[in-house]
């Protein structure tokens, strides 16, 4: 039998009793799914709102620690990548837990990997080509600076 108003105007709508408190990434979900008229207004054509948020979401249920990051700060650093245009998992942009000794708890940093620093790069349209590649230890390598710089890489073949 129901002890409240309110328990039993749950239990005829169906509604359960103890309802379990939300996850951390629930609400992290719950976040995402309000931000996404911002995303919008942020991301490039190329990239939905939903994705953005789906991808976020898989990329902080990837790694623990992120969940124990302030909510604020992860949605912060999602901003980050959408203002940019670079999405999660592909090596473009990661989110990295920190340690904020001033606060005394874990806050989300977005941090731009340099295949997103290629990417912005190229869509500037300011350079003609770019690339990025390994140097080895065994490699050829020089690197000329001052009025006619020069790069010239002979990778070993041992």
């Amino acid at each position: 039998m129901a002890k409240t108003n309110e328990e039993l105007m749950n239990k005829l709508s169906g509604t359960p009793v103890n309802k379990a408190p939300k996850t951390i990434a629930g609400q992290v979900s719950d976040y995402l799914e309000k931000m996404k008229g911002q995303l919008a207004h942020a991301l490039p054509k190329h990239i939905t709102p939903d994705r953005m948020a789906r991808v976020a979401l898989t990329e902080i249920r990837t790694n623990p620690k992120l969940l124990e990051c302030s909510i604020e700060s992860l949605m912060a650093s999602v901003m980050k990548a959408s203002q940019e245009g670079l999405e999660f998992g592909t090596g473009d942009a990661y989110l990295v837990p920190f340690w904020n000794n001033k606060i005394k708890r874990l806050e989300c940093q977005y941090i731009r990997g340099y295949r997103g620093t290629l990417k912005l790069i190229r869509r500037s349209q300011e350079i003609g080509t770019i690339g990025a590649f390994p140097v080895y230890s065994l490699d050829n390598f020089e690197l000329e600076l001052g009025s006619s710089p020069s790069v010239m890489h002979k990778p070993s073949l041992q």
